[in-house]
């Protein structure tokens, strides 16, 4: 037989080996790079070899049911639900079938209620069964719906029962679609007895109901309402019908339909950039879609490949897998109000300019920040802090993380000359190795307080250019356990290493050697410490000093200077 033409000629073939134990495919069960990805289209050339398969394992006329005692999902038997108690109560002895997540089209999650037995948990049978995955989107944009195959479509037929509003109710699934003509799968079409049937294409357009009894757990008489279909609405399943009698369909969940109209195309593309490209989001922010959709090749990690592979369109949908665990390459904006510009954030500072405050792409391995950027509104802005203070709000998108760097790959870092300023935690638990300063007159004057905090791969800075520096503060360089070397700028001022009288800029215990280097032949260069870096660190040998004309003061006593030759200043015995 030819299984929807239409659909199969309209989507590319992607040759892909891939499926579960039920299906034959391999399927991929979490995100892994070594894993092939189980393409949509793949399915869908294998659609009829699928179908045949189902047959024979769920054949036509048995019955969908545990009577022989197995109460596996995929068994069935030969003896149908016969009495009022089972017909009424059929989770005595029907299967089921867990779904693991639904989505509606707002990205919602859905708590399916009562859907697990009888027809809608064969249909759900037969979805994970083909598609490999329990993962599906809800649709309930009925009127304008174009079916499927492959699709659960749950039919609802109101009426009066009794005086009161009823809705009961009947799951498919669509397995050929045929001169316009909807063909489904079910289990307990008639609402009575577990029947399994194939290549149904009629179905009622009203139940007529009936009032029982039977006896519940404790043997005592309980009312009940059976239905049955009224065989003198019996018509064929159209798409019209379906439009007037189905409440909503289920589609399996593919990467790249960002937008949920089961395709992908430019709109897609579009959302692509404007989400994780722009800002390390996903769409919709209040019900955020998971990192999974956008993950086009299925290797667990959002990247520039997957926005290649969505640019191919609909060929590439993968089919997404239960539990996946993706991540991101685009880092998540650290402000409420930064913005993008160019390949990293920015926010505006109270010095009439912005800070830097990360990079867009935490893959990138070096970076150099521009002088100017510019905002949303189109208004050019200089550059003169890197680093911002944290916020504490959390529950208005403020974040605590001031660390531009921390878990990016940045590791050679180019700041522009107007930077004055490297706050607190700028580069906390970075992977810096190299920081350079841009243009021959770098305005930088202040390096706060634990600015680069355990910055293990930093080996050597070199700020010698810096000739506005005025103030390393306290811990700057804590847990730089690296760092064998400074160079520091000669000034025509103080240059103060620490900002309290016991202070230190490197770490309350210091265990490697770093060396100041001093490159000064026109001046003396004044150095004022803080009493653990003079007393603790330069006297045993954790801090050494080098260059020629430079004086050491711990606060505003005169230690020491080196002025006649350049070579290293000792500590005072």
């Amino acid at each position: 037989m030819r299984l929807f033409k239409q659909l199969t000629s309209a989507l590319l073939s992607v040759a892909i080996i891939a499926g579960t134990a039920a299906t034959g495919l391999t399927v991929r069960t979490k995100a892994a790079a070594t894993d092939s990805p189980l393409l949509y289209s793949t399915v869908i050339n294998q659609w009829e070899y699928l179908i045949r398969k189902e047959m024979m394992k769920f054949p036509e006329g048995k019955y969908w049911n545990c009577k022989y005692g197995n109460s596996s999902e995929n068994s069935c038997s030969g003896e149908r639900c016969y009495n009022t108690r089972e017909r009424v109560a059929k989770t005595l002895c029907c299967n089921s079938t867990a779904i693991t997540d639904v989505y509606s089209t707002s990205w919602r999650k859905i708590e399916r209620e009562n859907e697990a037995n009888q027809c809608s948990g064969f249909a759900n049978k037969l979805s994970k069964d083909i598609w490999g995955t329990t993962e599906l989107v809800r649709y309930e944009n009925i009127n304008s719906y174009e079916p499927r195959i492959g699709d659960i479509v749950r039919l609802e037929f109101p009426m009066m029962v009794n005086g009161k509003k009823e809705y009961p109710g009947h799951s498919i699934f669509i397995t050929k679609i045929e001169n316009g003509i909807i063909h489904f799968a079910e289990c307990n079409g008639e609402m009575e007895d577990c029947k399994i049937i194939w290549d149904r294409s009629r179905y009622y357009h009203c139940f007529n109901y009936t009032n029982v009894q039977y006896k519940n757990d404790k043997g005592e008489m309980e009312d009940a309402v059976l239905y049955k279909g009224n065989v003198n609405t019996q018509c064929n399943v159209t798409i019209d019908y379906l439009r007037a009698h189905a409440k909503y369909y289920e589609r399996p969940a593919v990467a790249g339909d960002l937008n949920l109209d089961s395709r992908i195309d430019s709109a897609d593309v579009q959302i692509f950039q404007d989400t994780v490209m722009k800002n390390g989001h996903t769409v919709n922010v209040a019900e955020s879609a998971p990192f999974c959709f956008y993950d086009m090749n299925g290797d667990g990690y959002v990247s520039t490949a997957d926005f290649e592979l969505l640019k191919g369109g609909s060929a590439n949908m993968r089919i997404i897998m239960p539990g996946e665990k993706t991540t991101c390459q685009w880092n998540t904006i650290k402000h409420r109000d930064g913005f993008r510009y160019g390949d990293s954030y920015y926010v505006k500072n109270n010095v009439d300019g912005v800070s830097w405050i990360g990079a867009v792409d935490n893959e990138l391995t070096s970076l150099t920040i521009p002088s100017k950027v510019k905002d949303s509104s189109g208004n050019w802005l200089t550059v003169t802090e890197i680093g911002y203070d944290s916020l504490t709000d959390g529950n208005n998108g403020m974040q605590l993380e001031r660390s531009c760097t921390r878990g990016s790959k940045i590791s050679l870092l180019t700041i522009p000359e107007t930077v004055n300023r490297i706050r607190s935690y700028a580069f906390w638990e970075s992977d810096i190795a190299y920081l350079y300063l841009n243009g021959n007159n770098p305005q930088l004057k202040l390096i706060d307080s634990n600015a680069f905090y355990n910055c293990q791969m930093l080996s050597c800075l070199d700020i010698s250019k810096a000739k506005n520096l005025e103030t390393i503060g306290d811990y700057a360089f804590a847990g730089c356990n690296q760092m064998w070397g400074l160079y520091l700028p000669y000034t025509t001022h103080t240059l103060n290493l620490g900002t309290s009288a016991k202070g230190t800029i490197f770490d309350n215990e210091k265990s490697n050697t770093t060396t100041l280097y001093f490159i000064n032949n026109t001046g003396y260069q004044k150095l004022k410490f803080g009493s653990k870096d003079i007393n603790n660190y330069w006297t045993k040998g954790k801090i050494k000093m080098y260059g020629k004309m430079f004086m050491v003061y711990q606060g505003d006593q005169y230690i020491s200077r080196k002025g006649s030759s350049t070579g290293y200043l000792y500590a005072p015995q």
